[in-house]
């Protein structure tokens, strides 16, 4: 189908999320125009709405697929501005997890390792290509525009002196943990989205360094739940350099003084982190930042919404950024809107299926990556329910993964959301987790 059907539509957001959604949005509405508070600059710089941006992050498989399928020829410049691109990242892994290393075997699954900004500065140049998108920055919105009933979002106010308004015929709010869709929505009358909250007190701490010539390794080593939270990772990014990253929970978080720092990669179960820092330049200060929470509102329960608006990305849902995912499920979320969109009509009614699928889709990180955070007892919130003998199976696929390349494959696959959990009950993966060999601690 794929026919413009509409005049103009907004994005409240320039940073991943929102800057996929406005490619999205390019395909169906003649005009698409992103509003982003901060002022972006031409250096590759974090900006201030992205406060975990000193910190490490990578493009998981399937996030990579559908960013390389709206920017075609994506990861070819990614990777000529120096990104490290790993055409099988579990070859270039050293990964320990569950109290062994997790197999360096063949899984095919394509990743980038680079830093946040590079990362959006990149997909941002290529948005801004596109006719019919138009990127403005350091401009702050102030509210919704609204019909005379409140039955229809029709724009945004623009702060200033005086307010402006920008009409349109879809707003879509990308601007994630800082989302004022909930308090905007209530100051018209609509119901607030219930709140599922996780205090997951979670602190980051990342330095960069100079990388050593030919080091292309992603280097990760996890914590022994429920007591030794302090976990860490080493990743090559652009620049020649080396981004490492120490996290912990309650006692165990790191610090910004770099003997401390030191010390806590030292702490960790492996040498690895802490052996290969040793002897490198470091190319700046240590930079921290607090995970206090994870949130999901849950926007598909409501009974109520206003047609021409719609929310996305970590304004529904800002999971753990430890594991990596949040990119993903945007991209995930931005394929939703774009089937959508193809099928069906712009009407009073869209925002109902459109949070459905939504769901479905962040439910998947979401279960995941809280099953593990409550692993911790500084994790505080309501448990994900799972019956005990899942739990049972999950925890000891987790070991037997250690061992066995196939069951490590399946597990691999679904971290990347490329599978869906589903698909670790296939007959032969649950065949070898049960009856299967757990590695003895000489053979890890």
């Amino acid at each position: 189908m794929n026919l413009i059907r509409k005049d103009h539509a907004i994005v409240l957001g320039g940073s991943m999320a929102g800057l996929l959604t406005a490619r999205v949005l390019s395909k169906h509405f003649q005009r698409v125009t992103v509003i982003e508070k901060d002022a972006f600059e031409e250096r590759r710089v974090v900006r201030k709405g992205v406060p975990h941006g000193h910190q490490l992050h990578i493009v998981l498989a399937r996030g990579l697929q559908i960013m390389e399928a709206y920017f075609p020829g994506l990861t070819a410049e990614l990777a000529a501005g120096g990104a490290v691109v790993s055409d099988d990242l579990a070859l270039d892994m050293c990964w320990f997890a569950n109290e062994g290393y997790r197999p360096q075997v063949a899984t095919g699954l394509k990743s980038v390792m680079l830093t946040r900004p590079f990362l959006e500065k990149t997909i941002r140049k290529r948005a801004a290509e596109i006719p019919n998108i138009m990127i403005a920055d350091g401009t702050r919105v102030a509210g919704l525009c609204g019909d005379s009933d409140g039955q229809r979002i029709t724009g945004v106010r623009l702060a200033g002196r005086p307010e402006q308004e920008l009409q349109a015929d879809l707003v879509v709010d990308t601007t994630g943990r800082g989302s004022k869709s909930p308090a905007w929505l209530a100051e018209i009358g609509y119901p607030q989205p219930e709140l599922e909250e996780v205090h997951v007190k979670i602190r980051y701490a990342s330095r960069l360094y100079r990388r050593p010539r030919g080091f292309r390794t992603l280097i990760v080593t996890g914590g022994q739940p429920p007591f030794k939270a302090r976990q860490g990772a080493v990743q090559p990014i652009e620049g020649e350099r080396l981004i490492v990253t120490l996290h912990g929970r309650g006692s165990e978080n790191p610090s910004q003084d770099p003997a401390e720092f030191e010390a806590h990669a030292r702490a960790l179960l492996t040498s690895d982190i802490a052996d290969v820092m040793e002897g490198l330049e470091p190319l700046g200060d240590i930079v921290t930042y607090n995970i206090p929470r994870t949130r999901w509102l849950h926007y598909e329960k409501l009974s109520s919404f206003p047609a021409g608006y719609l929310v996305l990305g970590d304004a529904i849902c800002a999971l753990n950024p430890v594991y990596g995912q949040g990119m993903t499920s945007a991209a995930l979320q931005v394929e939703v809107l774009d089937r959508l969109l193809e099928k069906r009509p712009l009407n009073e009614t869209f925002w109902k299926p459109f949070f459905k699928q939504i769901a479905r889709v962040v439910g998947v990180p979401w279960q995941l990556t809280v099953g593990e955070d409550f692993l911790y007892p500084q994790t505080e919130g309501i448990p994900p329910s799972m019956p005990g003998v899942v739990a049972a199976y999950f925890r000891r696929l987790m070991q037997v993964a250690n061992g066995d390349s196939r069951v490590f494959q399946a597990l691999f696959n679904v971290m990347h959301l490329v599978k869906q959990p589903t698909s670790l009950f296939h007959p032969n993966i649950v065949w070898r987790v049960l009856w299967g060999k757990q590695p003895s601690a000489k053979e890890v």
